[in-house]
Protein backbone atom coordinates (compact mmCIF):
# COMPACT_ATOMS: atom_id res chain seq x y z
CA UNK A 1 0.00 0.00 0.00
CA UNK A 2 1.00 3.56 -0.84
CA UNK A 3 2.27 5.63 2.10
CA UNK A 4 -0.47 6.75 4.42
CA UNK A 5 0.46 10.62 4.08
CA UNK A 6 0.31 9.86 0.32
CA UNK A 7 -3.17 8.20 0.48
CA UNK A 8 -4.86 10.18 2.69
CA UNK A 9 -3.46 12.99 1.64
CA UNK A 10 -1.66 14.45 4.41
CA UNK A 11 -4.20 17.12 5.12
CA UNK A 12 -6.61 16.08 3.57
CA UNK A 13 -19.65 18.68 6.94
CA UNK A 14 -23.12 19.63 6.87
CA UNK A 15 -26.27 17.77 5.72
CA UNK A 16 -27.81 18.21 2.32
CA UNK A 17 -30.40 16.63 0.21
CA UNK A 18 -29.18 14.64 -2.50
CA UNK A 19 -29.52 15.03 -6.71
CA UNK A 20 -32.62 13.42 -7.61
CA UNK A 21 -32.02 9.83 -8.72
CA UNK A 22 -28.77 9.25 -6.69
CA UNK A 23 -29.56 9.99 -3.59
CA UNK A 24 -32.72 9.12 -1.02
CA UNK A 25 -35.41 9.22 -3.65
CA UNK A 26 -39.20 8.05 -3.56
CA UNK A 27 -39.40 4.68 -4.82
CA UNK A 28 -41.72 1.41 -4.19
CA UNK A 29 -41.05 0.52 -0.55
CA UNK A 30 -39.66 -2.45 -0.05
CA UNK A 31 -41.22 -5.38 1.44
CA UNK A 32 -41.01 -5.50 5.09
CA UNK A 33 -38.97 -8.16 7.18
CA UNK A 34 -37.74 -8.95 10.24
CA UNK A 35 -34.43 -10.59 8.93
CA UNK A 36 -31.33 -9.30 9.27
CA UNK A 37 -29.62 -7.52 5.72
CA UNK A 38 -26.33 -6.81 5.22
CA UNK A 39 -25.98 -3.39 3.44
CA UNK A 40 -22.91 -1.99 1.50
CA UNK A 41 -21.28 1.33 1.28
CA UNK A 42 -18.43 2.32 -0.65
CA UNK A 43 -15.97 4.83 0.97
CA UNK A 44 -14.14 6.87 -1.71
CA UNK A 45 -13.65 6.11 -5.35
CA UNK A 46 -11.22 7.09 -7.68
CA UNK A 47 -10.39 7.13 -12.03
CA UNK A 48 -7.70 5.00 -11.27
CA UNK A 49 -8.36 2.67 -7.88
CA UNK A 50 -5.00 1.65 -7.55
CA UNK A 51 -3.25 4.99 -7.05
CA UNK A 52 -1.10 4.73 -10.08
CA UNK A 53 -2.26 7.13 -12.43
CA UNK A 54 -5.13 9.01 -10.51
CA UNK A 55 -7.04 12.06 -11.35
CA UNK A 56 -9.65 11.86 -9.92
CA UNK A 57 -9.63 11.25 -6.39
CA UNK A 58 -13.17 10.85 -5.01
CA UNK A 59 -13.89 11.75 -1.33
CA UNK A 60 -17.14 10.48 -0.85
CA UNK A 61 -19.37 7.63 0.52
CA UNK A 62 -22.08 5.28 -2.03
CA UNK A 63 -24.48 5.58 -1.13
CA UNK A 64 -24.41 8.52 1.31
CA UNK A 65 -27.68 7.87 2.80
CA UNK A 66 -28.56 4.14 3.70
CA UNK A 67 -31.67 3.28 5.66
CA UNK A 68 -31.60 0.24 7.51
CA UNK A 69 -33.30 -1.83 10.70
CA UNK A 70 -32.00 -2.47 14.03
CA UNK A 71 -30.28 -5.76 13.92
CA UNK A 72 -28.76 -5.46 10.51
CA UNK A 73 -25.08 -4.70 9.38
CA UNK A 74 -23.42 -2.35 7.04
CA UNK A 75 -20.34 -3.11 5.32
CA UNK A 76 -18.04 -0.67 4.73
CA UNK A 77 -15.49 -1.17 1.89
CA UNK A 78 -12.63 1.32 1.28
CA UNK A 79 -11.02 2.34 -2.05
CA UNK A 80 -8.01 4.87 -0.61
CA UNK A 81 -7.55 5.15 3.05
CA UNK A 82 -10.96 6.11 5.50
CA UNK A 83 -12.67 6.44 8.53
CA UNK A 84 -16.00 5.88 9.81
CA UNK A 85 -16.66 7.85 12.41
CA UNK A 86 -19.50 8.66 14.77
CA UNK A 87 -19.37 11.31 17.19
CA UNK A 88 -16.01 12.87 16.27
CA UNK A 89 -14.21 14.72 19.52
CA UNK A 90 -11.91 17.12 18.38
CA UNK A 91 -9.11 17.90 21.05
CA UNK A 92 -6.88 20.43 20.90
CA UNK A 93 -3.50 20.18 19.06
CA UNK A 94 -4.50 16.53 17.72
CA UNK A 95 -5.05 16.57 14.28
CA UNK A 96 -8.44 14.62 13.22
CA UNK A 97 -6.58 11.95 10.76
CA UNK A 98 -4.99 10.50 14.41
CA UNK A 99 -8.68 8.84 14.40
CA UNK A 100 -7.28 6.42 12.40
CA UNK A 101 -3.68 5.82 14.49
CA UNK A 102 -4.91 2.07 16.50
CA UNK A 103 -2.66 3.59 18.84
CA UNK A 104 -4.30 6.90 19.76
CA UNK A 105 -7.40 7.02 22.36
CA UNK A 106 -10.10 8.22 19.55
CA UNK A 107 -8.68 4.91 17.29
CA UNK A 108 -10.86 2.24 17.00
CA UNK A 109 -14.03 1.55 19.90
CA UNK A 110 -15.92 -0.04 18.86
CA UNK A 111 -18.54 -1.28 15.60
CA UNK A 112 -22.14 -1.41 17.26
CA UNK A 113 -24.29 1.66 16.61
CA UNK A 114 -26.30 2.27 19.96
CA UNK A 115 -29.28 4.90 20.74
CA UNK A 116 -26.78 6.72 22.82
CA UNK A 117 -24.54 7.51 19.57
CA UNK A 118 -26.24 10.39 18.55
CA UNK A 119 -24.58 14.13 18.46
CA UNK A 120 -23.46 14.60 21.70
CA UNK A 121 -23.33 10.85 22.07
CA UNK A 122 -20.48 8.20 22.43
CA UNK A 123 -17.67 8.33 20.03
CA UNK A 124 -17.92 5.52 17.63
CA UNK A 125 -14.85 4.91 15.44
CA UNK A 126 -13.58 2.84 12.92
CA UNK A 127 -9.80 3.77 12.71
CA UNK A 128 -8.26 3.51 9.30
CA UNK A 129 -9.24 1.12 7.10
CA UNK A 130 -8.04 0.78 3.44
CA UNK A 131 -8.03 -1.45 0.38
CA UNK A 132 -5.56 -3.88 -0.30
CA UNK A 133 -2.23 -2.98 -2.18
CA UNK A 134 -2.62 -3.85 -5.97
CA UNK A 135 -1.18 -6.81 -7.52
CA UNK A 136 2.87 -6.88 -7.96
CA UNK A 137 2.81 -4.00 -4.95
CA UNK A 138 6.37 -4.12 -3.71
CA UNK A 139 5.92 -5.47 0.23
CA UNK A 140 6.14 -3.35 2.78
CA UNK A 141 9.84 -3.45 4.54
CA UNK A 142 10.61 -5.29 7.65
CA UNK A 143 9.54 -4.14 11.12
CA UNK A 144 6.25 -1.80 9.16
CA UNK A 145 3.29 -1.89 10.94
CA UNK A 146 1.04 -4.17 10.20
CA UNK A 147 -1.36 -3.16 7.68
CA UNK A 148 -4.70 -1.41 8.24
CA UNK A 149 -7.80 -3.75 7.80
CA UNK A 150 -9.64 -3.83 4.18
CA UNK A 151 -12.97 -3.42 5.61
CA UNK A 152 -15.19 -1.91 8.67
CA UNK A 153 -18.69 -3.59 9.40
CA UNK A 154 -21.05 -1.58 11.48
CA UNK A 155 -23.74 -3.62 13.63
CA UNK A 156 -27.09 -1.54 14.13
CA UNK A 157 -28.04 -2.01 17.84
CA UNK A 158 -31.27 -3.46 18.65
CA UNK A 159 -32.42 0.02 20.50
CA UNK A 160 -30.85 2.20 17.79
CA UNK A 161 -34.12 2.73 16.00
CA UNK A 162 -35.99 6.22 15.18
CA UNK A 163 -32.90 8.60 14.57
CA UNK A 164 -31.24 9.24 11.71
CA UNK A 165 -27.16 8.98 12.31
CA UNK A 166 -24.43 11.16 10.89
CA UNK A 167 -21.08 9.84 10.32
CA UNK A 168 -17.78 11.14 8.98
CA UNK A 169 -14.31 10.13 7.18
CA UNK A 170 -11.81 12.14 9.98
CA UNK A 171 -8.89 11.87 6.98
CA UNK A 172 -11.15 14.18 4.55
CA UNK A 173 -13.05 17.36 4.91
CA UNK A 174 -16.46 17.08 3.65
CA UNK A 175 -16.77 13.39 3.64
CA UNK A 176 -19.89 12.47 5.36
CA UNK A 177 -22.99 10.08 5.42
CA UNK A 178 -26.19 9.54 7.05
CA UNK A 179 -27.84 6.19 8.21
CA UNK A 180 -31.26 5.84 9.56
CA UNK A 181 -32.43 3.34 11.45
CA UNK A 182 -36.55 2.64 11.44
CA UNK A 183 -38.20 0.19 13.97
CA UNK A 184 -38.57 -3.50 12.95
CA UNK A 185 -40.76 -4.32 10.62
CA UNK A 186 -41.35 -0.71 8.98
CA UNK A 187 -41.34 -0.74 5.35
CA UNK A 188 -38.08 0.58 4.30
CA UNK A 189 -37.87 3.04 1.46
CA UNK A 190 -35.26 0.97 -0.76
CA UNK A 191 -32.95 -2.66 -0.66
CA UNK A 192 -29.79 -3.36 -0.57
CA UNK A 193 -29.80 -4.00 -4.43
CA UNK A 194 -31.25 -1.14 -5.60
CA UNK A 195 -28.85 1.38 -3.33
CA UNK A 196 -26.07 -0.48 -4.69
CA UNK A 197 -27.28 0.54 -8.62
CA UNK A 198 -27.85 4.06 -7.89
CA UNK A 199 -24.32 4.40 -5.58
CA UNK A 200 -23.03 2.91 -9.09
CA UNK A 201 -24.64 5.45 -10.82
CA UNK A 202 -23.58 7.84 -8.73
CA UNK A 203 -19.97 7.32 -9.11
CA UNK A 204 -20.09 7.32 -13.26
CA UNK A 205 -22.08 10.75 -12.72
CA UNK A 206 -19.89 12.27 -9.69
CA UNK A 207 -16.83 11.04 -12.55
CA UNK A 208 -17.92 12.86 -15.26
CA UNK A 209 -18.61 15.85 -13.78
CA UNK A 210 -15.07 15.79 -12.53
CA UNK A 211 -14.06 15.38 -16.23
CA UNK A 212 -15.87 18.04 -17.30
CA UNK A 213 -14.59 20.57 -14.67
CA UNK A 214 -10.84 19.38 -16.00
CA UNK A 215 -11.80 19.82 -18.97
CA UNK A 216 -13.15 23.40 -18.57
CA UNK A 217 -9.83 24.15 -16.70
CA UNK A 218 -7.53 22.98 -19.45
CA UNK A 219 -9.23 25.37 -21.94
CA UNK A 220 -8.94 28.52 -19.53
CA UNK A 221 -5.48 30.56 -19.86
CA UNK A 222 -6.54 33.70 -19.66
CA UNK A 223 -3.96 35.85 -18.11
CA UNK A 224 -1.44 33.07 -17.59
CA UNK A 225 -3.67 31.07 -14.49
CA UNK A 226 -3.00 27.64 -13.37
CA UNK A 227 -5.53 25.38 -11.15
CA UNK A 228 -3.01 23.49 -8.79
CA UNK A 229 -5.89 21.06 -7.97
CA UNK A 230 -9.40 21.40 -8.59
CA UNK A 231 -12.49 20.31 -6.09
CA UNK A 232 -15.95 19.31 -7.50
CA UNK A 233 -19.03 18.52 -5.16
CA UNK A 234 -20.26 15.18 -5.34
CA UNK A 235 -23.58 14.63 -7.03
CA UNK A 236 -24.48 13.35 -3.84
CA UNK A 237 -25.11 17.21 -3.04
CA UNK A 238 -23.31 19.67 -0.48
CA UNK A 239 -21.64 18.69 2.51
CA UNK A 240 -21.43 14.76 1.22
CA UNK A 241 -18.17 14.76 0.15
CA UNK A 242 -16.10 15.83 -3.82
CA UNK A 243 -14.04 14.78 -6.20
CA UNK A 244 -10.57 16.24 -5.50
CA UNK A 245 -8.77 16.56 -9.17
CA UNK A 246 -5.04 15.69 -8.55
CA UNK A 247 -4.16 18.13 -11.87
CA UNK A 248 -2.88 21.00 -12.57
CA UNK A 249 -4.81 22.91 -15.30
CA UNK A 250 -3.79 23.85 -17.88
CA UNK A 251 -0.76 20.80 -17.86
CA UNK A 252 1.16 23.17 -20.35
CA UNK A 253 1.23 26.52 -20.63
CA UNK A 254 2.88 28.64 -22.85
CA UNK A 255 4.09 32.17 -22.37
CA UNK A 256 6.59 34.80 -23.13
CA UNK A 257 9.49 35.42 -21.92
CA UNK A 258 9.81 37.58 -18.50
CA UNK A 259 5.78 36.86 -17.96
CA UNK A 260 4.08 35.49 -14.87
CA UNK A 261 2.41 32.09 -14.08
CA UNK A 262 0.02 32.10 -10.78
CA UNK A 263 -1.03 28.89 -9.73
CA UNK A 264 -3.96 28.82 -7.19
CA UNK A 265 -5.12 25.91 -5.03
CA UNK A 266 -9.07 25.57 -6.33
CA UNK A 267 -9.23 22.30 -3.90
CA UNK A 268 -10.24 23.26 -0.36
CA UNK A 269 -9.94 20.23 0.62
CA UNK A 270 -6.22 18.88 -0.34
CA UNK A 271 -2.66 20.67 -0.24
CA UNK A 272 -0.74 20.68 -3.13
CA UNK A 273 2.95 22.22 -4.27
CA UNK A 274 4.45 23.79 -7.08
CA UNK A 275 7.72 22.05 -7.54
CA UNK A 276 10.31 22.91 -10.48
CA UNK A 277 14.11 21.14 -10.62
CA UNK A 278 14.96 18.30 -8.68
CA UNK A 279 13.20 18.04 -5.22
CA UNK A 280 14.87 19.51 -1.77
CA UNK A 281 13.90 16.50 0.60
CA UNK A 282 14.79 16.82 3.88
CA UNK A 283 16.28 13.66 5.72
CA UNK A 284 15.48 12.96 8.91
CA UNK A 285 17.58 13.88 11.91
CA UNK A 286 19.59 11.58 14.78
CA UNK A 287 17.25 9.07 16.48
CA UNK A 288 14.71 11.23 18.97
CA UNK A 289 14.38 14.08 17.09
CA UNK A 290 11.40 15.39 15.72
CA UNK A 291 9.89 14.22 12.16
CA UNK A 292 11.33 16.43 9.09
CA UNK A 293 8.56 18.70 7.46
CA UNK A 294 6.67 16.13 4.60
CA UNK A 295 8.10 17.14 0.81
CA UNK A 296 7.78 20.28 -0.24
CA UNK A 297 6.33 21.56 3.26
CA UNK A 298 8.21 24.80 2.86
CA UNK A 299 8.83 27.81 0.19
CA UNK A 300 12.36 27.69 -1.12
CA UNK A 301 14.13 28.90 -4.30
CA UNK A 302 12.07 32.63 -4.55
CA UNK A 303 9.79 33.49 -7.07
CA UNK A 304 11.63 33.87 -10.34
CA UNK A 305 12.89 30.92 -12.38
CA UNK A 306 15.70 31.47 -14.50
CA UNK A 307 16.47 28.03 -15.68
CA UNK A 308 14.92 24.47 -15.86
CA UNK A 309 17.14 23.12 -13.46
CA UNK A 310 16.41 25.67 -10.39
CA UNK A 311 15.23 24.25 -7.64
CA UNK A 312 12.10 26.52 -6.71
CA UNK A 313 9.25 25.02 -4.64
CA UNK A 314 5.42 27.03 -3.51
CA UNK A 315 5.35 25.33 -0.06
CA UNK A 316 2.14 24.10 1.02
CA UNK A 317 -0.82 25.39 -1.06
CA UNK A 318 -3.65 24.56 0.63
CA UNK A 319 -6.92 26.45 2.43
CA UNK A 320 -7.49 27.93 5.97
CA UNK A 321 -10.83 25.58 5.84
CA UNK A 322 -8.27 22.57 5.66
CA UNK A 323 -6.36 23.80 8.33
CA UNK A 324 -9.19 24.59 10.81
CA UNK A 325 -10.61 21.25 10.09
CA UNK A 326 -7.65 19.08 10.80
CA UNK A 327 -7.09 21.21 13.91
CA UNK A 328 -3.48 21.80 12.90
CA UNK A 329 -2.65 24.69 14.02
CA UNK A 330 -0.54 25.03 16.91
CA UNK A 331 0.49 21.53 16.82
CA UNK A 332 1.46 20.61 13.03
CA UNK A 333 2.15 23.47 11.45
CA UNK A 334 5.24 24.93 12.88
CA UNK A 335 6.74 28.61 13.55
CA UNK A 336 7.46 30.54 9.89
CA UNK A 337 4.76 28.66 7.83
CA UNK A 338 2.16 30.75 6.15
CA UNK A 339 -0.92 29.92 5.15
CA UNK A 340 -2.13 30.87 1.46
CA UNK A 341 -3.59 28.93 -1.59
CA UNK A 342 -1.90 30.57 -4.20
CA UNK A 343 2.25 31.44 -5.19
CA UNK A 344 3.35 33.63 -8.97
CA UNK A 345 6.54 32.55 -10.67
CA UNK A 346 8.05 34.79 -13.45
CA UNK A 347 10.07 33.53 -16.23
CA UNK A 348 12.77 35.49 -17.86
CA UNK A 349 14.32 33.06 -19.90
CA UNK A 350 12.86 31.17 -22.97
CA UNK A 351 13.17 26.88 -21.75
CA UNK A 352 10.63 24.18 -20.97
CA UNK A 353 9.94 24.37 -17.32
CA UNK A 354 8.70 20.52 -16.19
CA UNK A 355 6.96 20.92 -12.76
CA UNK A 356 5.16 18.86 -10.21
CA UNK A 357 3.33 18.62 -6.73
CA UNK A 358 5.44 16.78 -3.97
CA UNK A 359 2.69 15.21 -2.53
CA UNK A 360 0.31 13.97 -5.68
CA UNK A 361 3.36 13.35 -8.64
CA UNK A 362 3.60 9.47 -8.18
CA UNK A 363 -0.50 9.43 -9.29
CA UNK A 364 0.51 12.21 -12.31
CA UNK A 365 0.04 15.50 -10.88
CA UNK A 366 2.84 17.42 -13.31
CA UNK A 367 2.62 19.93 -15.49
CA UNK A 368 5.15 22.51 -17.91
CA UNK A 369 5.70 25.55 -18.94
CA UNK A 370 6.95 26.69 -22.04
CA UNK A 371 8.13 29.91 -22.42
CA UNK A 372 9.13 31.18 -25.88
CA UNK A 373 12.01 33.62 -26.72
CA UNK A 374 11.11 37.11 -27.04
CA UNK A 375 10.95 38.30 -30.53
Amino acid sequence: MLPLIARARTLGVSMALATAGLGVVAIAPASATDSATTWHVQAGNADDPTFTSTAHEVLTFYNAQTVVHPGDKVLFTPVGGHTVTFNPIRIAGVPTFAYGDPGFPAGPTGNTLQFANRPGGALLNSGLFADAPPPGAPPPPPGSPPPPPTTFTLNIGADAAGTTYQFFCMFHREMAGTITVMPTGSKLPSTDAKNQTRAQRAMAADLARGRRALAAANRNAEDNPVAAGLGVVSVQGQGFGSDSILRFAPTTLTIGAGESVTFFNEDVNAPHTVTFGEEIVIPPGPPGSPPPPPPGFFPYGGTTITSPSAQVNSGFLLSQELVDYINAAGSLIPPGFIIRRGATFTFPNAGTYHYICALHDFVGMQGDIIVRAED
